[in-house]
């Protein structure tokens, strides 16, 4: 599974945290993190 994070975004991160929690409890992982707005082979891949 892959997460795509907006750095830029204040609120994201609390969000991305309890997504977290979510998915470590219930055992859905791994998961990658991937930086959106400073990685262009991230956008591509969007």
């Amino acid at each position: 599974m892959i997460v795509y994070k907006n750095e830029a975004c204040g609120h994201c991160n609390m969000y991305l945290s309890n997504l977290r929690v979510f998915l470590d409890g219930r055992g859905l992982e791994p998961y990658e993190e991937k930086q959106l707005i400073n990685n262009p082979l991230t956008r591509e891949e969007l």
